[in-house]
């Protein structure tokens, strides 16, 4: 008999006819977000929208068996950490083996559900501090309901993925971690081949999270960014899975001409930095070709204590200087990280022209020479990290 006429090739067939369906119409309803947008902030709308999709099938086709669980890398938006995430169900025992000898920290949480797709209780907040590591960096952590000697975390009835946050002070010196997890007990096992349920499921699923991305996030951002721009909503604590987290969300709308200055005290935080992201789909620019962003190791504070950011559309040879790339609006966050108190924020829009007159008189000169190298180190950096 032919492949084309096997029984189940209809099913099939109809199975991905559904699916087409839901992408086509999800995909359509993406310029209600933006409604004013230019056919460039569409761009940026419907490529976010295919890496969403991309993300979903890594998870839900690649990792989403709580039994077989392996980590994929699933980056949100901060630069100065990358994002791994594996599934874990309440009931089981997993054994955990890192290696991160050379990263700045890391934080370990458990997650009942992504927020876009279900409600979601979040618990867990392991780091290094928290955790006996051994002098080469390795360790081993038992997750589990039940507690175990040694390196444990809580494992609650709820838990549906496990959250790794992969921190970096110095772009130039800290390379990823290794990272692997097993659920004890599955040694030596592997999962049965999908069938079409399955498959139906798993695209389903996919679906649903890359069209609920989107809209969840908008709605969000309309409650944590101030409504006008070249304003500040003040450092707090937020949500998440690391809870040693201060965040203050900003949101910028400058001339070709113009500069926005972001002025803080330097933080009493282990790690801290800011970048900015696009306006509506609060996504990362080009950070591999842009200074989207800076680390708390790389950022200039002045003799007085203060940290004094600029964002700008080009250079203006200030070394704490984010580039708009071509972008006239966007938000911008700060994170203090392994903090306990979060100092306040000013802002104040400046002209290119004169911005030295804005800042102290000794802020260093950074040279064309000088960014192009430290544009270069940036770049070997995330592409290391698969950015």
């Amino acid at each position: 008999m032919s492949t084309l006429t096997q029984p189940h090739t209809a099913a099939f067939a109809q199975l991905w006819s559904e699916f087409s369906q839901g992408l086509a119409a999800a995909g359509q309803a993406i310029p209600q977000f933006a409604p004013d947008a230019s056919a460039s902030d569409l761009a940026d709308g419907y490529q976010q929208f295919g890496m969403l999709l991309e993300s979903a099938f890594r998870w839900y086709l690649r990792s989403g068996d709580p039994d077989f669980p392996r980590f994929v890398e699933i980056n949100d938006t901060p630069e100065l950490a990358d994002n791994l995430f594996a599934p874990v169900r309440g009931d089981a025992t997993y054994r955990l083996r890192g290696d991160v000898g050379s990263l700045f920290d890391f934080n370990i949480s458990v997650h009942s559900e992504w927020g876009w797709v279900g409600p979601s209780q979040t618990s867990g907040d392991l780091g290094r501090e928290e955790l006996q590591i051994n002098d080469d960096g390795t360790f081993e952590l038992i997750i589990s309901a039940t507690e175990h000697p040694g390196n444990w975390l809580p494992l609650p009835p709820s838990a549906g993925y496990i959250q790794i946050r992969e921190y970096y002070e110095d772009f130039g010196l800290q390379k990823p971690g290794s990272w692997d997890i097993m659920r004890v007990g599955s040694e030596g096992q592997a999962p049965p081949r999908a069938g079409i349920e399955d498959l139906k499921t798993k695209l389903d699923l996919a679906l649903t999270w890359a069209r609920n991305y989107t809209p969840w996030h908008y709605k969000t951002q309309s409650t944590i960014f101030p409504a006008q721009p070249n304003a500040i909503r003040q450092p707090t604590p937020f949500k998440g899975g690391n809870s040693h987290i201060w965040y203050g969300f900003g949101r910028f709308k400058l001339e070709a001409d113009e500069a926005l200055i972001v002025e803080f005290d330097k933080p009493e935080a282990r790690l801290w930095g800011m970048q900015w992201l696009q306006s509506p789909w609060y996504e990362n620019p080009d950070m591999l070709n842009h200074m989207t962003s800076l680390p708390s190791g790389e950022i200039h504070v002045d003799a007085d204590g203060r940290v004094r950011m600029v964002i700008a559309a080009s250079d203006p040879g200030v070394p704490n200087w984010l580039d708009c790339a071509g972008y006239t609006e966007g938000y911008f966050v700060t994170r203090w990280i392994w903090c306990e108190q979060g100092p306040p924020v000013d802002v104040r829009v400046a002209r290119l022209a004169e911005l030295r007159l804005a800042l102290p008189a000794e802020t260093p000169q950074v040279t064309p020479e000088a960014r192009a190298a430290k544009r270069a180190q940036r770049r070997a950096h995330l592409v290391h990290r698969r950015r």
